[in-house]
């Protein structure tokens, strides 16, 4: 089978939760519905996690289920649309289980639809309180409460006692909310304008007669627009500071946006001065690993994960990346952890010069995350240069792979064109050092121009590291 949205849902579930979905198929109600739902969930069993589904046919799951039936494709369609809609509600089912704020407030809601009012008043107080008692007051927290105050003020029997206090806290939460929403959306705009170049009529103090008095979070993007517009270090470390001091009085939510806004700065001063700027990315992940701002339901997105690696490494912190890749072995999250695990150890082990290891422990690994498929590619080719460089004998290995690169790079139409012109200019680069040195006709006046040329070059992965190359050559 080809990958389709049950495919999807389900290589998203945890262990956990796919154990427990069987569970939940079983339940009652649902085999009341349907009686095929457990044997299809069986059928689906052996496959966990999902990550090589070409191996799943339609047939096979048919006769699983329907053991006695010639296969029947709108059978089989309608089976595979009700246990994706199964699969859907016990994903919010989960949701409402961790959430407990929000279901809740689904019940309150319920309340004042089917006109049970005290239950809707006391429900609707007792949220206010929770929320009251909350460290966070963002635009959810704003939003939330101008809901209650709304839904509250608008129902029938709340009219009829002409309650105002609601509407006016109401218009009031709204402002709020209005406020630090659009300073979040405004943030992504002063982005696009210094990415490409552009301008917007937005100022962030339009509205400013509105603002929730001195809110944490409008703080922090106000020095995140200040950040964007001045690009200063000090304003930087301002920023950073602030966030490290507050994070706990932060949202999952905006903990991970304003570590975005801190990191995207860091990683774009990084190519331009790695020496000052690699110990304050260190500093901002480590801070962010700690508090588990990157762990989404447990999990580590891959690209991060190998992000932190190869940073930590420059920095050579190679217990330390020891130790962390043991530590994550188990949550990192996507369809390949033991593939990302590979990659990790061979960045680990190239920093190490352990250059035959990398090889050997990459042979025919293929990562199906772009970005870590463009690292291990690249990581190759850097291994096979430094072996290139004691044994001449390496040079085919090391040609062949920069032009199967090359190749790749200009056949995917999924990797962005700055990123492709960078890793095209690195493979081209590298190929025509190594020829020169092969040809045995290196010398101070090419090292010159190389290196001229590897400074001028703007878009150029691995840039500082070529660099060093040819300054040791």
């Amino acid at each position: 089978m080809k990958p389709n949205k049950l495919f999807n849902l389900l290589q998203s579930l945890t262990i956990k939760e796919f154990k427990e979905l069987e569970a939940y198929v079983k339940s009652p109600f649902l085999i009341k519905r349907r009686t095929d739902l457990p044997a299809f969930y069986q059928a689906l069993k052996p496959f966990y996690p999902f990550t090589k589904i070409e191996a799943v046919t339609k047939e096979f799951l048919f006769e699983e289920v329907y053991s006695e039936q010639d296969f029947n494709g709108k059978k089989f369609r309608s089976l595979l649309s009700d246990f994706v809609k199964i699969i859907e509600n016990y994903l919010l089912f989960l949701e409402n289980e961790v959430d407990r704020f929000e279901k809740d407030k689904r019940l309150v809601a319920i309340y004042g639809k089917r006109n049970v009012y005290d239950e809707f008043t006391k429900g609707k107080k007792k949220l206010i309180t929770s929320l009251e008692a909350a460290p966070y007051r963002d635009a959810n927290f704003y939003f939330n409460k101008y809901r209650l105050e709304s839904d509250f003020y608008f129902h029938p029997k709340t009219q009829n006692r002409k309650e105002v206090n609601s509407l006016l806290e109401g218009i009031k939460d709204f402002e709020s909310f209005f406020v630090l929403e659009r300073a979040k959306l405004g943030l992504d705009l002063k982005n696009m304008e210094k990415l490409y170049n552009i301008t917007h009529d937005f100022n962030l103090e339009d509205f400013s007669n509105t603002n929730p008095k001195n809110n944490l979070i409008y703080i922090l993007f106000k020095k995140a627009f200040s950040l964007i517009d001045k690009q200063e270090k000090s304003i930087y470390l301002e920023l950073y500071n602030l966030y490290k001091n507050e994070i706990k009085n932060l949202s999952k939510e905006n903990q991970l946006v304003f570590f975005s806004i801190l990191q995207n700065f860091a990683s774009q001063q990084l190519r331009i001065n790695e020496k000052e700027y690699l110990p304050l990315i260190i500093k901002l992940y480590t801070l962010a690993l700690e508090n588990e701002v990157l762990l989404n339901n447990g999990k580590i997105h891959v690209s991060i994960f190998i992000n932190i690696i190869i940073l930590n490494l420059k920095a050579e912190k190679y217990i330390w990346v020891e130790q962390t890749i043991e530590k994550y072995k188990d949550s990192i999250g996507g369809q390949e952890p033991k593939l990302t695990l590979k990659l990790a150890n061979a960045f680990l082990r190239f920093q190490k010069e352990n250059y035959f290891e990398v090889i050997k422990s990459l042979k025919q690994v293929k990562l199906q995350n772009i970005i870590n498929h463009l690292r291990l590619r690249s990581l190759i080719i850097r291994t096979y240069f430094n072996i290139f460089l004691f044994d001449k004998n390496y040079f085919a290995s090391l040609e062949n792979e920069s032009l199967s690169f090359e190749k790749y790079l200009s056949r995917n139409k999924e990797i962005t064109s700055q990123r492709k012109i960078a890793n095209l200019n690195f493979s081209k680069i590298i190929r025509k050092i190594s020829k020169v040195l092969n040809e045995e006709k290196w010398n101070s006046d090419i090292k010159s121009t190389i290196l001229s040329e590897l400074n001028q070059t703007n878009l150029l992965a691995y840039k500082s590291w070529l660099i060093e190359q040819v300054t040791n050559l």
